[in-house]
């Protein structure tokens, strides 16, 4: 309390008893003289003074108080309108704290709002960084791939080179060969005459000693005869002792540059292992006809299926030497027995030509037909590949092993009899938000966990695609 109304209290409590004892010794006075007024006793008339006192005594206060106090002057007589103010500022500030509190409760769902936001963009911008760096690594190992793949060519033709020039050695070499083995001939031939003429030397000889007598004049010249035919022959079996050396030398060297070319083309081979245009059971085509036809009409239909495989080779670059307009082999039999399976179908049929063999560029292509009857290969829900996936390897990991999870589930669904489309593919998933949010799921779990892709609906073989979803269970 402030000292002016501690004095205000003390003044009008002074002032109450000053009125009071004023009172009362008036109302003594009365008593004694036995005043009265308006003609009332004198009892009554001392009532009528304590009553007019208080009154004073109230009066007074009132009036001191008004008179110092504001406060006091607008609670007496403006006290209803400041109740009403009170009770529509007590509404209003209700209404504000309601206010106040959904405002607070909105501020509290955007700011919860606002964090998960927050966490999204921090993970997509992880997300970002990650696949920043898996294109800079993948552009690495493609300018890796791309040195290298320009070192090989360089390769290819240095052996190129070297091949082209053994062929034009072996050339060589065979032409001398040929010169050699016409030089043998020749001194072959020479010998054989000069053992001829040893012989009719010899047997002159012998006729010359049986008839020495007669013939002593001639003993002379036919011995310097034989002894320059014996010269002669001496010197042609060295020569043909040299000529037999030549020619095992030179077919030493004919076989050592045979291995060397026989190596250079199985190096070369090698390095056309990696252009094959087909692998063994690779579909080149596949296709839907309708079975229960004429065979006429069947093997029409086949014919131009049969061609547009046969354009598809091509244009992977199989070829069939001495036919440049065809690169596929197939036997009849199985032709025939595709007719056959085709016409006795009572439906629709899925129909595919496949590679029997690795072929390479350049080769044919060995193929073979398959037939098979429409039939439901799975329903809704079912499982068609499953796997165990660990999240804590990462995104990328995770990614990878999802991928190689729908690898499983085209080939399972081609040895079912799938139909497949130009690229060889049977089946996709429902969107891409299904990977997305099974490789989140799976990371977010951060262990091993059972991965299964089954079928999104029922499935014919002969209407494609298959459509796949992925299912997260346990580890």
């Amino acid at each position: 309390m402030s000292l002016y109304g501690l004095t205000l209290v003390l003044a009008l409590i002074v002032t109450g008893g000053l009125i009071a004892y004023v009172g009362d010794r008036i109302g003594r006075k009365v008593g004694r003289r036995r005043l009265t007024i308006f003609g009332l006793r004198p009892k009554y008339t001392s009532i009528i003074i304590t009553i007019i006192t208080g009154i004073m005594v109230s009066t007074t206060t009132l009036a001191v108080l008004s008179f110092v106090s504001n406060d006091v002057r607008t609670a007496l007589f403006h006290m209803h309108e400041i109740q009403a103010t009170l009770a529509m500022t007590q509404n209003d500030l209700r209404d504000a704290e309601a206010r106040l509190q959904a405002q607070q409760k909105e501020l509290k769902a955007r700011e919860e709002r606002a964090r998960e936001l927050s966490l999204k963009v921090d993970s997509l911008t992880a997300e970002i960084g990650k696949l920043s760096n898996a294109m800079d690594a993948k552009a690495r190992e493609y300018a890796a791939l791309t040195t290298r793949n320009e070192e090989l060519s360089k390769e290819l033709e240095r052996v190129a080179d070297q091949r082209k020039q053994a062929i034009k050695q072996l050339g060589e070499v065979t032409a001398q060969l040929d010169d050699l083995k016409k030089q043998y001939a020749e001194a072959k031939a020479r010998s054989e005459a000069a053992q001829r003429d040893y012989e009719q030397a010899r047997q002159s000889l012998v006729l010359a000693q049986k008839d020495i007598a007669s013939l002593e004049k001639r003993a002379g010249v036919l011995e310097k005869e034989i002894k320059g035919l014996e010269a002669e022959r001496k010197a042609l079996q060295e020569e043909k002792m040299g000529l037999n050396m030549q020619i095992k030398d030179l077919t030493n060297a004919v076989n050592m540059l045979y291995s060397h070319l026989q190596g250079m083309s199985q190096y070369v081979q090698g390095m056309s292992l990696r252009d094959l245009t087909f692998r063994r059971d690779e579909i080149i085509l596949a296709t839907v006809m309708e079975g229960g036809h004429p065979i006429d009409q069947i093997k029409k239909s086949l014919e131009g299926f049969l061609v547009q495989a046969n354009q598809v080779a091509l244009k992977r670059g199989a070829r069939i030497e001495g036919r440049d307009k065809d690169a596929i082999i197939w036997l009849a039999d199985n032709l025939n027995d595709t007719y056959r399976q085709v016409h006795e179908a009572p439906g629709k049929v899925v129909v595919r030509m496949v590679s029997a063999i690795n072929a390479m560029q350049g080769q044919p292509v060995y193929a073979y037909l398959e037939v098979f009857p429409r039939k439901l290969i799975y329903r809704a829900g079912d499982v068609i590949a499953s796997s165990t996936i660990d999240g804590s390897k990462g995104s990328e990991h995770v990614q990878d092993q999802l991928m190689a999870l729908l690898v499983d589930v085209n080939a399972a669904a081609i040895k079912k009899g799938m139909i497949s489309d130009a690229e060889g593919t049977v089946g996709r998933l429902v969107g891409y938000a299904e990977l997305r949010d099974t490789k989140a799921e799976i990371v977010e779990k951060g262990k091993p966990v059972l991965v299964s892709a089954c079928a999104y609906k029922d499935t014919w073989n002969t209407e494609g695609p298959l459509e796949v979803v992925f299912k997260v269970g346990k580890s």
